[in-house]
């Protein structure tokens, strides 16, 4: 299995009230100071709540991408073969593979 080649999380999202938002590195050496934009997400006002929603998921991806991989072998120790082979899907997907 590739391993992730991304910038590592934590992510944050960098909620503002308007057309976009940022995704962020976490930059816990300067506080207060947002790291470096990995992102930037359209949020209409029209569906603003759907947009920060999808804002809130995006940020979270490393953290997903991290749980679902350590979940695999348990996944594959007895649970429903289908579910095994979704979460791998989706890790491949998230992988590009």
């Amino acid at each position: 299995m590739k391993e992730f080649k991304g910038t590592p999380g934590p992510w944050e999202a960098n909620e503002k009230i308007g057309t976009s938002a940022a995704i962020t590195h976490r930059n816990p050496a300067a506080i207060g100071v947002p790291g470096p934009t990995l992102a930037k997400v359209i949020i209409r006002y029209s569906a603003l709540e759907q947009g920060q929603a999808n804002l809130k998921v995006i940020a979270a991806a490393p953290e997903l991408l991290e749980a679902l991989i350590e979940c695999l072998p348990w996944l594959n120790s007895g649970l429903s073969r289908n579910i095994h082979e979704k979460a791998r899907a989706a890790i491949n997907k998230a992988l590009g593979e």
